[in-house]
């Protein structure tokens, strides 16, 4: 008769939470929780081949070999290529009474293409709502930047703040999750072609969030006290909702975890079963191959367990020795 095979190991090292399963060695360093994103944010400097570009509210800076200088775009408010005459003639009037600017107000997203930034730039109507964003091109190999126009989205974004980050690229295309005539859903944009899709997840959401690995969009709305998740899948085009919870959403723990807050009580849930554990306050997750890593607290933890990512089941534990 075959041995039965022994169950994984747990360990503390060195800061080092070391899981032993199937012949494998798992190290995890014990970290802090740090958010995925520091956006929306006040102010923001990319910098390519020692060329830099800065964005804050109501324009950008381009450090041309030296030479800053800056812009809000103006023309592109009323340029034929975005608006019709009539579109063009409302924003003149709203320009003039003081309710639009002609210069663009925010940075929505940006992302590097090879050489290219691809910028999704916001106006923003005096009440604080979008009523443009426009993508486009800045060759920052070239001698002297000139920002190129390619079009806009279907809709608009998410986006909040002076600086955020809500411009992807997706199989191929640049990408957001945006809003569009009551519904929630993927935007994309061919940057060779400038041609555009939409692709609607349902009624719109009150805010978004993206997977650690980019395939899946999670959308939150909220009503009557529980807060509703879809899960969108970014490659087949789907959406479904998979959970309505009480408390406040705190983030996605990838793959497929959502932690909330029941007033201070954290409560982690597995999006796929349904599964619910409720953690010490200060616990940290890690997903391995081997399960859930779990440890409290956060940077010196005196205990930690290995899970069952379906049912937390625990597989293994270790405890700090007195």
């Amino acid at each position: 008769m075959a041995a039965a095979q022994a169950g994984p190991g747990l360990t503390m090292e060195n800061g080092r939470l070391v899981v032993s399963s199937a012949g494998q060695r798992i190290e995890v360093p014990v970290r802090r929780f740090e958010p995925p994103s520091i956006y929306p944010a006040d102010r923001l400097t990319l910098t390519f081949a020692g060329r830099k570009v800065t964005f804050e509210r109501g324009g950008m800076i381009i450090d041309q070999n030296g030479r800053p200088a800056r812009s809000s775009l103006p023309d592109l408010a009323m340029t034929t290529k975005l608006h019709g005459n009539a579109a063009i003639a409302e924003t003149r009037r709203k320009i003039a009474s003081g309710e639009r600017q002609a210069g663009f107000t925010a940075l929505s997203g940006y992302e590097y293409l090879g050489t290219t930034l691809y910028l999704l730039l916001r106006w923003e109507e005096r009440s604080g709502e979008p009523w443009l964003e426009a993508v486009v091109a800045l060759p920052m190999d070239s001698e002297r930047v000139q920002p190129r126009l390619l079009g806009r989205f279907p809709g608009f974004s998410y986006a909040q703040g002076n600086v955020d980050d809500r411009l992807d690229f997706h199989s191929g295309f640049l990408a957001l999750i945006g809003r569009r005539d009551g519904q929630w859903g993927l935007a994309r944009m061919n940057p060779s072609t400038t041609e555009t899709s939409y692709s609607p997840f349902g009624p719109a959401v009150d805010g978004v969030r993206i997977s650690e690995g980019g395939g899946h969009a999670y959308g939150f709305r909220s009503a009557n006290g529980l807060t509703s998740v879809i899960e969108a899948d970014l490659i087949r085009l789907q959406s479904r909702l998979v959970a309505e919870v009480e408390g406040t959403v705190r983030r996605i723990v990838w793959p497929f975890f959502l932690e909330t807050r029941e007033g201070t009580a954290p409560v982690l849930r597995n999006l796929r079963t349904g599964a619910v554990l409720r953690p010490r306050w200060g616990s940290q997750y890690e997903w391995t191959s081997a399960g859930l890593l779990v440890w409290s607290p956060e940077l010196e933890p005196d205990r930690a367990q290995l899970l069952d990512g379906s049912d937390f089941r625990t597989l293994a534990s270790w405890t700090k020795t007195p």
